[in-house]
């Protein structure tokens, strides 16, 4: 028995350095691992179990996923820098207030996706930079940041830590919320404040200088109301749970980032270079006109940067298949791309 035991953690343990040794990721490598354990001392192939411990995390993950989707929605429609942009505005002379609000602004994306990476790349650089002009060092803002985003990681209502051992002991995740919150938001405002001790109040202008632009059209409803829905969402399960489904966190996210999405002010360039193509008909092909370039300078192809002048992309009235027949598209009388740079540099205007 204890042979057998051996020589399986040796088939496991020499598989997992061969596919680490072909650069495989970690979760591939195990589960090669498992396999060839199965398929050599096994009788037969347990597929269950195959599966059940593939998919353990599979909802971690969705979660992780779709909440991580719904905070880049509000950080592209510019959600994000309204916030912080009207904290400054409103509470630049009030130090407490200010630096309280901007905890919390660092506390929201870690909570939300249960990822401290999160909060650094959405709102780090902004709240560095108001912090960097109250008087606070580098070296101290940087240590604010990285540790408002670990307690943001931790921080209800997501914590993926606590969701994969909950999911590894087959336990419900019920019960973290209050005690998480307690730690998280004590560790978060106690960091804050005790390394901004010594800094001053926001000079205003200069601190709306170094932050993004608003974007037009952005407003304190079209910010609020996606949040608001995914936290109705969240609590009307738990409140009316006989009259309410339960949708789970990924489908909750995904609605809240269809409602943010709709709400948006700022549209993405792909749909108004669709706008602006859309009335290009399929006759223009024949002049070469449903072929519109823009400077490069270089690409890939097959893995291998390749240098060329232009890029190329269509009009969304033309056919895919009469644009790549052109060997050459033409702007004026300056040939710009040959046929081997559309397979290598073209997108498409859908």
């Amino acid at each position: 028995m204890f042979t057998q035991a051996g020589l399986i953690l040796v088939v496991i343990a020499v598989t997992f350095a061969v596919a680490k040794w072909r650069k495989l990721s970690v979760e591939i490598s195990m589960l090669l691992s498992a396999l060839a354990g199965i398929i050599v001392f096994g009788k037969d192939l347990p597929f269950r179990h195959v599966v059940e411990g593939a998919f353990t995390y599979f909802d971690v993950c969705l979660i992780f996923i779709t909440a991580t989707f719904f905070m880049n929605i509000l950080k592209e429609s510019g959600g994000i820098s309204y916030v912080v942009r009207k904290i400054v505005t409103l509470f630049h002379d009030k130090k407490i207030i200010c630096l309280t609000l901007l905890t919390f602004v660092l506390l929201v994306p870690g909570a939300i996706t249960g990822s401290g990476a999160a909060t650094v790349l959405t709102v780090g650089a902004m709240v560095g930079s108001v912090l960097g002009i109250m008087g606070i060092s580098e070296n101290k803002t940087a240590a604010i940041i990285f540790l408002c985003a670990a307690m943001s990681a931790a921080a209800p209502p997501i914590n993926i830590w606590a969701m994969m051992s909950a999911a590894g002991s087959n336990m419900p995740y019920v019960g973290f919320m209050l005690p998480l919150l307690v730690l998280t938001v004590t560790g978060a405002l106690f960091s804050m404040f005790y390394l901004s001790r010594k800094s001053k109040s926001i000079e205003l202008q200069a601190a709306l200088k170094k932050l993004p632009k608003p974007v037009k059209g952005m407003n304190g409803f079209r910010v609020g109301i996606p949040f608001l829905t995914l936290i109705a969402l969240i609590l009307l399960s738990r409140i009316l749970p006989f009259q309410m489904p339960v949708f789970g966190l990924p489908l909750v996210f995904i609605l809240s980032s269809i409602v943010g999405i709709i709400l948006s002010p700022k549209k993405t360039e792909g749909n108004q270079d669709s706008r602006k193509y859309r009335k290009f008909s399929a006759s223009s092909c024949r002049n070469n006109d449903c072929c519109r370039c823009t400077d490069t300078g270089y690409g890939l192809h097959r893995g291998k940067r390749t240098d060329f002048s232009r890029s190329c992309y269509f009009t969304f009235g033309c056919s895919i298949r009469n644009a790549f027949l052109n060997t050459s598209c033409f702007r004026g009388s300056t040939s710009v791309c040959s046929r081997t740079a559309y397979w290598r540099a073209a997108y498409f205007t859908l």
